[in-house]
């Protein structure tokens, strides 16, 4: 596995990055083929999602005492409504958060989140915090 460090770029300056790993096998082109093939995915994911509902939210329960002219059938039937408003403009704002590197670039085939031949281990020195500086 080599690392293949991404820098994203908006308006020409550094926000983010991001480290994956790829096959020892794969060429700096098809990295980079991959890379662009991923972002304009993404791009097309989230103009799909562009037509975004209004921002609804429900209350906790249904406020019988703010209609005494209404039924309470009447009531709860309007506030199911507007909680099924509001899931769906929830369901929207989660979907916009879809991780980009996670959800469209790394497959488990040809990129990896973390090199699988890496491993990590801790090594506990207990209360001897002072010591570190004689090692």
């Amino acid at each position: 596995m080599r690392p293949v460090f991404i820098t994203h770029l908006f308006c020409g300056d550094a926000e983010k990055s991001d480290t994956i790993y790829a096959r020892e096998d794969i060429t700096h082109e098809q990295i980079r083929a991959d890379l662009l093939a991923a972002q304009e995915q993404y791009i097309a994911y989230v103009k799909s999602l562009s037509e975004a509902p209004d921002k609804v939210t429900a209350p906790y329960a249904p406020a019988y005492e703010d209609h005494p002219d209404k039924l309470v059938r009447e009531v709860k039937a309007e506030w199911l409504e507007l909680k099924a408003k509001a899931e769906a403009w929830n369901t929207h704002q989660r979907a916009l958060r879809r991780p980009f590197v996670a959800d469209f670039l790394i497959d488990n085939e040809r990129y990896f989140a973390e090199d699988p031949n890496q491993f990590d281990l801790d090594l506990d020195w207990g209360h001897r915090h002072g010591w570190l500086g004689m090692m």
